[in-house]
């Protein structure tokens, strides 16, 4: 449809972007439809007439939703975990996701480290341009407290956007209160319990405050059992927009335990909320994109995971490209070229994707 378009308005561009890499390729599309078409009483359902990427995604979304609903967690309800610990899981799959292939991010980590040992500032805002690596640099410094530290700290993560309700500003915040007090309960009753919010105000800004307030008598108990208490925010930039007359940060406590961590992470644009944690005296650390060694670096190590490798040539386009500095425009390109099945388009294919707009 779209390669059709393209020819009916002469536009090249358009249309070597929507057609097969060869007549190869339609050949093998072709005979894979057909193939799919045979079996279709054996998979969940087959669409060919939807009209944009985006209405096939929601029909697969909804498909494989049904499926799984309606006959794999037939049975769930016999094992219904939490609300506290479904959402935990949500998070906790985007930090394993993010805590793969690391490169070029040393400095940083050590850095958290070194602030996170320091008894100076105690707060952290960690910024750079969206794809620079802010999430993947706190996957894997959480991971790596989570596994030698895990007796002093307690880290306390809410990933925004990657979760159920988590672009909330009082659902964040009343999960941050539900995983401290998690912990404390062992303390006081042995074994950890969930919490439950009785008698919440009826007004929501008076909802927001009382969690505010909540939070930080959480933290001062994790730190009454000898405990470090730290807090990560992932993207604050994604948090829905309460409203206008709001304080820039209103939810952010100013007045956290003395011993308690924050790190707070935003992409470089975001000036309002950068600007407010300056004023709060936040310490920032600045993700620089990738340099051309940890770019080639980043290519070896991602493409032999999948077992495949490009000529010193193919590699040395890639690194060359400015674009690539982003390790999330990176990994998207090294991601098709690992999916792409024909080796003597390569080279072509390489150079598109490389000079791809952003």
């Amino acid at each position: 449809m779209m390669c059709e378009e393209g020819k009916n308005k002469g536009d090249k561009k358009q249309v070597f972007k929507y057609s097969a890499e060869s007549e190869h390729s339609t050949q093998l599309m072709n005979d894979l439809k057909h193939r799919v078409l045979q079996h279709k009483e054996q998979s969940l359902g087959v669409y060919m007439d939807y009209k944009t990427p985006a209405e096939a995604a929601k029909i697969m979304y909804d498909t494989i939703m049904s499926y799984l609903k309606d006959t794999l967690l037939v049975n769930y309800s016999t094992q219904q975990l939490s609300i506290r610990a479904e959402l935990k899981l949500q998070h906790d799959a985007f930090l394993a996701s993010r805590d793969d292939i690391y490169i070029g991010g040393e400095m940083y980590l050590q850095q958290l480290n070194d602030e996170l040992s320091s008894e100076n500032n105690r707060h952290i805002l960690l910024t750079g341009e969206a794809g620079c690596g802010k999430s993947a640099l706190l996957c894997n410094w959480i991971n790596t407290l989570k596994q030698q530290h895990h007796d002093n700290y307690v880290v306390i993560y809410h990933f925004i956007g990657f979760a159920e309700g988590s672009t909330d500003v009082t659902r964040m915040l009343m999960r941050m209160v539900e995983e401290c007090m998690y912990v404390v309960s062992k303390f006081i009753d042995g074994e950890p319990t969930e919490m439950t919010w009785d008698n919440l105000p009826d007004d929501e800004d008076e909802v927001t405050r009382y969690v505010m307030n909540t939070l930080i008598s959480s933290l001062e108990k994790l730190i009454t059992y000898g405990k470090t208490p730290i807090l990560v925010f992932d993207g604050i930039e994604k948090l829905l927009k309460v409203s206008n007359i709001k304080k820039v940060l209103f939810w952010l406590p100013t007045n956290l335990p003395s011993s308690c961590f924050t790190v707070v992470s935003t992409k470089l644009s975001d000036i309002i909320n950068i600007d407010e944690l300056k004023t709060r005296n936040y310490t920032t650390i600045h993700i620089e994109t990738l340099g051309k060694e940890n770019k080639r670096d980043l290519c070896v190590k991602v493409l032999k995971k999948s077992g495949k490798e490009l000529s010193t040539e193919q590699l040395d386009c890639i690194v060359s490209a400015s674009m690539t500095r982003n390790p999330l425009f990176l990994r998207v390109t090294l991601s098709e070229l690992v999916s792409f099945g024909y080796f003597r388009l390569l080279d072509k294919k390489i150079s598109s994707l490389i000079s791809s707009e952003r």
